[in-house]
């Protein structure tokens, strides 16, 4: 699909029922590692670049615009999103019911309930839109992944050059508008959602795994929270076999 300032891009590949992936902040479609390989041989997977990443980089959007966007290349999937995709997922799942049948969220945050927490989040956010125009991308992808949400993670040399392929406008559009400083909180919407969701979390991501557990409480029954052994922030990165495998078993089931 050729890229415009109106769509987003989207690559597709494999054949069979339709599954969304929407990736984190600092990557874009390439940056799935082996899962879309893993997952083509009994599915069409639609690789999308959000906004302000990848083929996307000049489009800029907040949470809400992005599952607007994300919708308008969709029928009925299945969803998989991860960290900011998985937020962009939860934007989709409420505001486009209809087009998604089963959604998979690794590390999700329906969003910050205290204002000082979202004051503070802003702030944080601002330092590293600061480090992005006085260093560089590459610069700043070097701190970005040496904190310890993503101390388990081992970014191939495939991934690293994705991500520095993003352009310093876009990741900063990013979060600007994306960041969770700046999401809507969705917390008491959660229970709106009756797909069936299985969120993922890193065993030892303990801050997402609390998250997790308040997430599937809040929504109900159609929830379930899947714990991957000895992973971080970047669960399905880290431990992509384990993953893969426990997306098509819930997504068959």
């Amino acid at each position: 699909m050729e890229k415009n300032q109106e769509s987003i891009f989207v690559k597709k590949i494999g054949n069979g029922p339709s599954v969304v992936l929407l990736h984190g902040f600092t990557q874009n479609h390439s940056c799935w590692g082996e899962i879309p390989s893993n997952m083509e041989k009994n599915y069409q997977i639609l690789l999308v670049d959000l906004p302000g990443h990848g083929h996307s980089k000049n489009i800029h959007a907040n949470l809400e615009q992005s599952a607007d966007l994300v919708a308008q290349s969709l029928e009925p999937c299945y969803l998989i999103g991860y960290s900011m995709g998985a937020r962009v997922g939860l934007h989709l799942g409420l505001r486009y019911p209809h087009l998604i049948k089963k959604m998979i969220l690794i590390g999700p945050n329906p969003g910050l309930v205290d204002n000082d927490q979202k004051a503070q989040r802003i702030k944080n956010d601002q330092k590293w839109i600061s480090i992005i125009e006085q260093y560089g991308v590459e610069e700043f992808l070097n701190r970005w992944l040496s904190q310890p949400l993503f101390k388990n993670l081992s970014p191939t040399d495939a991934d690293i050059e994705a991500r520095r392929s993003n352009s310093a406008s876009g990741l900063i559009s990013s979060l600007k508008l994306c960041g969770l400083g700046q999401q809507k909180n969705l917390w008491q919407s959660l229970h709106q959602l009756e797909m069936p969701i299985l969120v993922v979390a890193g065993q030892k991501d303990e801050k997402f795994v609390d998250i997790g557990k308040s997430m599937v409480a809040q929504i109900g029954p159609n929830a379930q929270l899947s714990l991957i052994k000895d992973a971080t922030h970047a669960a399905h990165l880290e431990k992509p076999e384990e993953f893969t495998n426990l997306a098509n078993s819930f997504l068959t089931k």
